[in-house]
């Protein structure tokens, strides 16, 4: 059997990504916790009740997908058989296979060239992990989000954890984000770093106001790992190479 080789390296990228946005990275002690400190629920946990939306909303999930960029017209794709995940889902819709059309349907059409949430698989792809916010209003018409403000829109004033979980899903890249704790009208939230550079996990905290703006930022601690740092393994490839 012929394997294309770029092809399969690709899916094989694509369905690691998918499969690593799921919920937050829980990898740190409750017993380090402070005094009100609160670990994040799975993402597909939260249910529709947990989120106070500026409009009522009957259903609303993320999805991620891979799109394939059409390099000569610009234009981006979904294909049928496209990877596919949720990271998100809560309330209830009857998906027909007529709202499954629709709902893709809009997917696509959000799908431009400066679309922001969109990632390229490797640097050399032409394949893109989209993410698309997809609803259900009350008078069962469906919608997608197109940017940021319109999500900063949906969610008003972020004041419970489905919230804030949803918005750092949106506007952060860190996945290990481990826990957060109310302080007045701010959100500090627990965050761990690798430094695969320097060895190091460097955990830290972001601090985040009821609009989801960050003004704060806070390092806690460094702590070393076992690993080959970069340097060494650049030393060492040149005394190879000499």
């Amino acid at each position: 059997m012929n394997i294309n080789i770029p092809i399969f390296f690709n899916l094989l990228i694509g369905f690691l990504l998918l499969n690593s946005c799921n919920s937050p990275s829980i990898i740190y002690s409750k017993n380090n916790f402070n005094k009100g400190e609160t670990s994040f629920k799975p993402y597909l946990e939260y249910k529709i009740q947990e989120f106070n939306f500026s409009t009522e909303i009957k259903y609303f999930e993320v999805i991620i997908y891979r799109a394939l960029l059409d390099s000569n017209r610009q234009k981006f794709d979904i294909p049928l058989k496209s990877f596919s995940n949720f990271i998100f889902k809560a309330g209830k819709i009857k998906k027909s296979e007529k709202i499954k059309k629709n709902l893709l349907w809009l997917s696509k059409v959000v799908l431009k060239k400066d679309y922001f949430w969109k990632k390229r698989v490797n640097k050399d792809s032409l394949y893109y992990m989209t993410t698309s916010l997809r609803f259900l209003d009350k008078k069962n018409r469906l919608n997608a989000i197109q940017n940021q403000e319109d999500i900063k829109e949906l969610l008003g004033e972020i004041d419970t954890e489905a919230e804030l979980a949803l918005w750092l899903y949106i506007i952060e890249d860190e996945q290990d984000i481990i826990s957060y704790k109310k302080l007045n009208n701010l959100y500090r939230v627990r965050y761990k770093k690798q430094d695969k550079d320097r060895c190091l996990n460097i955990y830290y905290f972001k601090f985040y106001n009821t609009k989801g703006e960050k003004v704060k930022y806070q390092e806690i601690k460094k702590i070393p790992y076992k690993c080959v740092k970069k340097d060494a393994l650049f030393q060492r490839s040149n005394k190879n190479g000499s």
